[in-house]
This record gives C-alpha cells, sequence and structure tokens, in this order.
C-alpha cells in the first residue's frame, strides 16, 4: 500500500490492535481498538459503496484527532466543522470509543477530500505530502471566492456542503479555479 494512499482497514483478529498515521508514520497501540490504517489517496477514490461500507465499520475516534493533526489543526476545530460535539469526540478519544455511522461518514468524507491532493504527484513525498496538507488545514479556514466568500470549513457539517468542497478542489487540481 502507498504511504499516501487513504483507505481504513481493520482487523479484529489482533490482540494488540494498531492504528498507523500513513501520512505521518506514527503508531499507535490500543488494546481496545482494531487495527485501522489511514491511507488518504484510496479513499478518494472510492466508489459510493466502498463509501458507506466504510462508513459502517468501526473507526475510530482517535481518527479524527490524526487528521486534525496531519491537518496542522486542533481536533476541536476540525470537529466543530463537521458539526460534531468536539467535547463528545474527545470523550470518545478518551475512552477509546468508535464513532457512530454518521460521525464515521463526516470524518472519512473529510479524509476522501483530503485524499484528492494527497494523491496527486505535488504530495509524491513525505515532506512534499506533509506540505499540502498543511496548506489544506489553512485553506479550509480561509475565505474562497467560489464558495461565495465563505470558508470551506463553513460546508462540512453537511452532506451537500462537503461534496461543494469536494467539487472545489477538483476544480483546483484541474485548473479551472485558482
Amino acid at each position: 500500500m502507498r504511504r499516501n494512499a487513504v483507505s481504513l482497514h481493520t482487523d479484529r483478529s489482533r490482540s494488540a490492535p494498531l492504528l498507523t498515521s500513513a501520512v505521518a508514520g506514527r503508531r499507535v497501540t490500543s488494546k481496545a481498538e482494531p487495527k485501522v490504517v489511514i491511507c488518504y489517496g484510496e479513499l478518494a477514490g472510492q466508489l459510493p459503496y466502498q463509501a458507506w461500507c466504510a462508513a459502517h465499520a468501526d473507526v475510530p475516534a482517535l481518527t479524527l484527532e490524526i487528521i486534525a493533526e496531519d491537518l496542522g489543526v486542533p481536533s476541536h476545530r476540525v470537529a466543530n466543522w463537521l458539526g460534531l460535539s468536539s467535547r463528545a469526540m474527545s470523550r470518545k478519544v478518551r475512552l477509546r470509543r468508535n464513532l457512530s455511522v454518521s460521525e464515521s461518514e463526516r470524518v472519512l468524507a473529510l479524509a476522501r477530500i483530503i485524499g484528492q491532493l494527497a494523491s496527486t504527484d505535488a504530495s509524491s513525498d513525505a515532506q512534499a505530502l506533509e506540505a499540502v496538507l498543511r496548506w489544506l488545514g489553512s485553506w479550509f479556514e480561509r475565505p474562497v471566492p467560489a464558495l461565495a466568500g465563505l470558508p470551506p470549513s463553513a460546508f462540512m457539517d453537511t452532506a451537500e456542503g462537503r461534496q461543494l468542497v469536494s467539487l472545489t478542489v477538483t476544480q483546483i487540481l484541474v485548473g479551472s479555479y485558482a
């Protein structure tokens, strides 16, 4: 699997599961969680059925914190972008709980948007990928003319808004919006 790819895999058969951020290369172990690998590029290319299956998998709440760290944004702000309670997310992380299906869908949709950029040639090595992720983290909080002058983070709390942000990222990638 490519280092900057995106997917979510779980393995319930392991007694000491592993959570790995493919971007940062960190490993966090916990006996309470299944093995999880986040690979941004693969998530971006998921078909709708695959996205549905991923949202119904046991997605650890720690996934939100890893994504926030990769973006260089505090996890409470990322939770707020997604319309999630930052206190509830912190509690789930502390107690090593999984996200609900609705929470998983929102977090994984953000990971898919990240994957749109993570799977480009510009992010072919670890340093370049880290720079792309940091840029994306700051872009989410800046006003964007293509989004009526609102920051992309303002749209992340609904499925339609996340789709609009994804379309805007696609337009940036193909050069139809700068």
